[in-house]
């Protein structure tokens, strides 16, 4: 006598329980484990707790998932098996982990979801491993099943890998032939005496998203005039970055000389667990995904019900001491504006306007006092948000200037998102006509739309304001982030930034071959500080033969840890939503 409906669903529905606490567990052992080495959790009882609550987290998503998929089959007629359960459970893990990449697959939970040929190519194998996966222990094959999966999805990373591989703008015909001998005639120090940045020696602008795709373009079209001048006789070429292009990461290995494990700041947000001390900010990785078994959205996601809570990085988590904070220590005064994961600020000889929404986020306390906060217009496509943001972007820049001269900082240091900001929201929608686009295997190069014109002739007038306020025998060094390359997501694979270096002990030519973590040394070594032996970057080598740069670097073991912050630590509440709501409309929060 056969059994009844009922009892064959309470029997696939012990099955699956049973896999799903089990694989669940299997999953948060790893990863609890994996997190907390890659963080140098090493306390047991902390240890206990991430493996404990990823333990759980993995045992709540798997649940649902297995047993609801396990009794449906087995009311089917299908008998309900331990090998069915399995089957399912590794078949949504492979659906996870392809899904979770950084593109998104085809980015429908995106603020401008777009389909292309690639990402139509990432669904179909997606789907195929899964089943493959499925199908493969189904059936007994387990082994075979799983290296059929294995090698699809394998595949897939290589057709990725060679597709989004970033193309090199060739930018030879805007940067001075290398190995000119003599000094370049200075660009700087036009502006009358009380309006200039006196005692500057090293002048930093952070722009960024600016690319060698956005500048190339508007350079032939005679759109930025002080870019072209200034190119002229400058040290100029792609700038790579980091794999995993999140902004603070990326702008605080500019600033310390070190990937993200050793700067210690790895996306826009962390996570704070109780009863762990620091804040969890590294998740393993592997290239064609986000992270292993989807974790950072699966704790996105389920925050509001586990004991965890998602924190804006800061210099909280800052690990290493940044180059303005060693050149401080050498004796120079800095000033800094607006540079990435710069609050809680610390004290400093110069002056600190920090980027964050932590306080304090001036220093001196009283910097901008009895001056209003300065608030990002809402994104939007199109020239109005670069209209309304262009007051924000003037207000910022006059106000950095009045604050450099006032405190007359020999090392100044810049930094602005309106190129990114503009870049998210408009380099595709304007190039194809469409948010949803179809893309194919290679694309035509794209060509800046009305609103990133915009935003590139104001950022090419701030330059020329920086060029005619710095002394003739001052150093500018303009670096970004990552360029732009929509044949996938925006910056999939990392696509190269910009780093220009003028000054008079500059080699004019092309350099290429370094990365965001060459900056920091290069500027030490321009200011004449040795170099961390524990920065993974070198300086760049871009010195004028016979010059005062033309010199080997200097380096001693370590600068240490960063400044203390002033203990005044609050948060912005309403700062920090719209930070959050401004990272909703780039993408980056669900």
């Amino acid at each position: 006598m056969g059994q009844s409906p009922i009892s064959i669903a309470i029997r696939a529905a012990g099955i699956g329980s049973a896999v799903a606490i089990g694989g669940g567990v299997l999953i948060g052992f790893f990863m609890g484990s994996a997190v907390a080495w890659i963080n140098d959790v090493s306390s047991f009882s902390e240890i206990a707790i991430l493996v404990g609550t990823l333990c759980a987290l993995y045992v709540a998503v798997s649940l649902p998932v297995v047993v609801g998929a396990t009794v449906p089959i087995s009311l089917l007629g299908i008998r309900p098996t331990l090998r069915i359960s399995i089957a399912i459970f590794v078949a949504f893990y492979v659906l996870v982990n392809a899904a979770t990449r950084f593109i998104s697959s085809v980015q429908f939970i995106s603020v401008l979801p777009h389909m292309s040929t690639i990402g139509l190519i990432d669904v179909l194998v997606i789907l195929i491993a899964t089943l493959a996966a499925a199908w493969g222990i189904w059936t007994s094959r387990t082994l075979k099943g799983l290296g059929i999966t294995a090698l699809l999805l394998g595949g897939l990373h290589v057709i990725h890998h060679y597709h989004e591989r970033p193309r090199l703008i060739d930018v030879s015909e805007w940067v001075a032939s290398t190995g000119a001998s003599g000094p370049t005639k200075s660009v700087f120090g036009t502006a009358p005496t009380e309006e200039q940045f006196k005692n500057t020696k090293i002048a930093v602008l952070g722009i960024d998203g600016l690319g060698w795709e956005v500048l190339v373009p508007l350079l032939k079209s005679g759109d930025l005039p002080n870019f072209q001048t200034l190119l002229a006789g400058s040290a100029a070429g792609h700038l790579e970055t980091n794999f995993y292009t999140r902004s603070p990461a990326l702008w605080e290995s500019i600033s310390t000389g070190k990937d993200p494990f050793g700067s210690g700041i790895s996306d826009h947000y962390h996570y704070d667990f109780p009863g762990i001390e620091r804040r969890i900010a590294h998740f393993p990785r592997f290239p064609m995904n986000n992270s292993w078994f989807g974790i950072n959205r699966l704790l996105a996601a389920t925050m509001k019900y586990g004991t965890w809570s998602m924190v804006f990085a800061d210099a909280l988590d800052a690990k290493a001491a940044r180059f303005w904070e060693i050149a401080e220590r050498e004796g120079y005064r800095a000033g800094i504006y607006e540079w990435y994961n710069t609050t809680p600020v610390a004290p400093m000889k110069g002056f600190m306007s920090g980027r964050g929404y932590t306080n304090p986020r001036h220093f001196p306390l009283d910097l901008e006092e009895g001056m209003t906060r300065l608030k990002k217009a809402p994104l939007q496509l199109g020239t109005p948000w670069v209209e309304a943001q262009s007051l924000v972007e003037i207000e910022h820049f006059k106000r950095f200037i009045d604050h450099a001269q006032k405190f007359e900082p020999s090392l100044l240091a810049y930094y602005t998102h309106f190129a990114d900001g503009v870049n998210h929201m408009n380099w595709k929608h304007a190039a194809h006509g469409s948010k949803y686009f179809i893309g194919g295997l290679w694309t035509e190069d794209l060509k800046p739309s009305p609103a990133i014109i915009m935003v590139m002739r104001f950022l090419d007038g701030q330059l020329g304001e920086v060029m005619r306020r710095l002394p003739e025998d001052a150093t500018l060094v303009i670096v970004s982030d990552h360029g732009w390359d929509f044949r996938g997501y925006e910056h999939d694979n990392a696509p190269p930034g910009v780093v220009i270096v003028r000054g008079p002990d500059v080699a004019p030519g092309i350099v290429n071959g370094y990365a965001l973590i060459d900056v920091a040394p290069t500027i030490l070594h321009l200011l004449g500080i040795a170099v961390g032996q524990d920065m993974q970057g070198r300086p760049m080598d871009i010195a004028r033969p016979g010059s005062a740069l033309d010199r080997e670097p200097r380096f001693i073991a370590s600068h240490g840890a960063p400044a203390a912050p002033i203990d005044l630590e609050q948060i912005v509440t309403e700062d920090a939503k719209q930070h959050e709501d401004y990272l909703r409309a780039l993408g980056y929060v669900q």
